[in-house]
């Protein structure tokens, strides 16, 4: 029989292990933090009215990441267009995003690092102090250029040298395309940076209306959170949360993306005749209710030319998103989020007036666990018209009445499109109505 000071030093070592393993079961059971939610702002100017504030801080966003410039290439060098026009200031912390056009992409491989990082952060540092005194509480960088895969040794050596320039305190993030997951040197990269932003959506543009491409891709968006989770580093899941307006010629094959018409201008244009609002699918065919991923497709056809001669025949479709798209990928995130997602950032903050972006309230009813209803308001005005009795010299009773009726969506997601979307009936007692508009 062992001494009884080696039975308690066993006894001893069996507790500290089993405590051991509790602590280390909690930790890595634990719960993570909740989401952190933000948005991308891509238009200019930048203004954020008191409501819009307020709805953003009640939603619980900590930051919002503006677009502040484009870089273009300009002989070695870069130059910055498209600067930001900052008209209201912002409590809410913001990321000053710039991207770089193609031209930089395609010239990556022969361009100095040295004078890339040197100019770009001549110009980052510019923005941010022209920023500040416009009231921006500035919280740090973000470049979001689409490198070549290939090219991210080079991307990585780049991204140190603006590291250095600006100083290692200067928090710097990037935004990440879904294929350099496949590369090795991608650690490379994110050793340069505080936090990535892969885009886990729109992963190629449709080359026929009959296979046609959704934005949304819940596929990509579980494959690239496990790869993320696996390199270790904190990131943010770009969700969509936008649409598109494509061309397809008479045989249906994709002839480029439109902007000319909005789906509520083309819904009346005398030169496009309606034909489907319809749900699709992960492969972008019509939806079961056990399929749908919160796009829908609204499809005209031309039914005459254009003023060159050509689009008689062209089908028109606008890709809709609605508030199931981002209710899909929140809880698709919320599933399979590893420890090192910090959230999820939308791409985009919605223009007014824009109608292919979700709206604010549709957002918030997504993240408060709502469920986004459109809201019909009718408003109804009358009054005489005398003055018709002169101009038609019609001999009646009583003076003819106007009648006005305004009907307004004041939810939190819009109706369906179609002829009869909304239909008003009215009930008159007396005979003789004419209507107008």
């Amino acid at each position: 029989m062992r001494p009884l000071h080696l039975r308690l030093l066993a006894l001893c070592l069996l507790i500290l292990l089993l405590a051991c393993g509790f602590w280390a079961r909690s930790r890595f059971t634990a719960p993570l933090p909740p989401i952190e939610v933000s948005l991308w702002y891509w238009h200019s100017p930048f203004s954020l009215p008191k409501a819009e504030v307020e709805l953003l801080n009640g939603l619980g966003v900590k930051q919002l990441f503006v677009h502040a410039g484009e870089f273009k290439q300009s002989g070695s060098s870069v130059t910055l267009i498209l600067p930001q026009d900052w008209q209201t200031p912002s409590d809410i912390p913001v990321v000053l995003v710039f991207n770089f056009n193609f031209g930089i992409v395609l010239d990556f491989k022969s361009m100095s690092n040295d004078i890339l990082a040197r100019d770009v952060v001549t110009y980052l540092n510019e923005e941010r102090d022209r920023a500040q005194k416009a009231g921006i509480k500035v919280s740090g960088f973000q470049l979001d250029f689409d490198c070549p895969t290939k090219r991210l040794p080079k991307y990585a050596e780049f991204l140190n040298k603006v590291r250095d320039g600006l100083g290692r305190k200067v928090p710097l993030s990037i935004t990440a395309l879904p294929t350099w997951f496949s590369s090795k040197y991608l650690s490379l990269v994110l050793d340069q940076v505080d936090f990535y932003v892969p885009q886990f959506y729109e992963r190629d543009l449709p080359k026929t209306l009959d296979e046609f491409i959704p934005v949304s891709s819940l596929k990509m968006l579980k494959r690239g959170l496990k790869s993320a989770g696996r390199l270790g580093k904190e990131f943010y899941a770009g969700v969509p949360s936008y649409g598109h307006t494509f061309l397809f010629d008479r045989q249906r094959k994709f002839s480029g993306i439109y902007h000319d018409l909005s789906f509520r201008e083309a819904m009346h244009h005398p030169a496009f005749r309606f034909v489907s609002a319809s749900p699709i699918n992960a492969e972008g065919k019509l939806a079961r209710p056990n399929n749908y991923i919160g796009e829908d497709l609204l499809e005209f056809v031309a039914t005459r030319s254009a003023p060159d001669g050509r689009g008689l025949g062209y089908h028109l479709v606008y890709d809709i998103p609605t508030p199931e798209l981002i209710a899909q990928y929140l809880e698709a995130v919320k599933a399979e989020r590893p420890k090192n997602c910090r959230g999820v950032i939308l791409f985009r903050y919605p223009e007014a007036g824009e109608t292919m972006t979700l709206p604010l309230p549709s957002i918030a009813s997504v993240l408060r666990g709502e469920k986004a209803r459109p809201g019909l308001q009718v408003n109804i005005t009358a009054s005489n018209a005398p003055w018709e009795l002169v101009e038609t010299g019609r001999k009646v009773k009583r003076s003819p009445i106007d009648l006005n009726i305004k009907v307004t969506n004041t939810g939190s997601v819009g109706s369906a499109l179609s002829d009869n979307a909304v239909v008003v009936e009215l009930v008159f007692d007396l005979p003789g109505l004419e209507v107008e508009g």
